[in-house]
Order: C-alpha cells, then sequence, then structure tokens
C-alpha cells in the first residue's frame, strides 16, 4: 500500500505521509463502522463514498476515494489543515480551522 499512498498523494498533491496518517486516524479496517456510519479504513459516509465511487470495503478504492477527496478538499479550502479537518469533522471544523481556531471535537 505504501506505493499507492505514495503514488496518490503525488498525483493528488499531497503532503508525503497524508494518506497512511489518515487511514491510522479514522480507520481501523476495510469493515470497520463508527457510531455515525461512517465505514472503512477511511472512514466515509455512505453519501460521500456514492460521491467518489468507493468500494469502503476495498482498500485501494477507498484509498483512491480518499485521495481525491482530501484534493478536493484542499482545493476548496485553499488549506491543507482545513481540508484534514473537514475530512474528519465535516464543514464545522474546516471553518474553525480556518478561524484560527481549534476544531470542535467529534
Amino acid at each position: 500500500m505504501d506505493n499507492l499512498y505514495a503514488s496518490l498523494e503525488s498525483r493528488y498533491e499531497l503532503p508525503q505521509g497524508t494518506l497512511f496518517a489518515i487511514q491510522n486516524a479514522e480507520g481501523s479496517g476495510d469493515t470497520a463502522v463508527s457510531s455515525k456510519g461512517a465505514k472503512g479504513r477511511f472512514q466515509f459516509m455512505p453519501e460521500t463514498a456514492k460521491a467518489y465511487g468507493v468500494d469502503t470495503t476495498d482498500p485501494v478504492s477507498s484509498a483512491v476515494g480518499a485521495a481525491k477527496f482530501l484534493s478536493d478538499l484542499q482545493n476548496q479550502y485553499g488549506s491543507f489543515k482545513a481540508a484534514v479537518a473537514h475530512y474528519n469533522g465535516g464543514t464545522k471544523a474546516a471553518k474553525a480551522v480556518l478561524a484560527g481556531n481549534e476544531p470542535p471535537a467529534t
């Protein structure tokens, strides 16, 4: 997976190590389901998984979707930190980071 992650990070202009860090922070395996309904190793909410064509039980599909989603968020916010905050906690979290605050606990 390391080579896949490095390739995706390069392709989507994400800092090196991003996908490994997100996977470790978000997921606990391909079949993990959070109390809020996020699924898989990259913890996709069903709507986001559908929008990005992610099969949350497939590690490659999940990694590709996570890279695309993070790239889109980074472009949307103009901030990698806000993109990661959104990935973890949604729009509210990203807006908090952009305002110079800590994101609310999720």
